[in-house]
């Protein structure tokens, strides 16, 4: 598997995995320092993700478009993307544009340290 499919992969699960009973393997994912900045521009804490990850409808599925996998070095990795919810279908919607900065710790697992969702209008 090479490094872009990796981090697609991991984005598609944070988003289409039902964490309900698995939030200890949900906080391994997101690195302490994590922080967000959602489409209205507001920087959104880890615990607030965790929670909005464990309360979403488990239905709901995204389409993803790969962008750029741009390394970094010291085993960080910026990754960008197009995405937009498809079940159930926003047919008002053309999506948003993603980016997000994920590093690999000592034992080789990746962790999200920082994500962007910015709206298309």
């Amino acid at each position: 598997m090479s490094l872009q499919e990796i981090l697609f992969s991991l984005e598609q699960s944070l988003l289409h995995t039902d964490w309900s009973d698995q939030q200890e393997k949900l906080e391994l994912m997101l690195a302490e320092e994590f922080s967000e900045i959602n489409p209205a521009g507001s920087v959104i804490s880890r615990a607030d993700v965790i929670q909005w990850l464990l309360q979403k409808n488990p239905e709901h599925r995204w389409e993803f478009t790969p962008g750029e996998v741009i390394e970094l070095g010291n085993q960080s990795v910026l990754l960008t993307y197009h995405a937009r919810q498809a079940v159930p279908e926003n047919s008002g919607s053309k999506g948003s544009r993603h980016i997000s900065l994920w590093h690999s710790n000592t034992q080789g697992d990746w962790q999200m340290r920082f994500h962007q969702s910015t709206r298309i209008q």
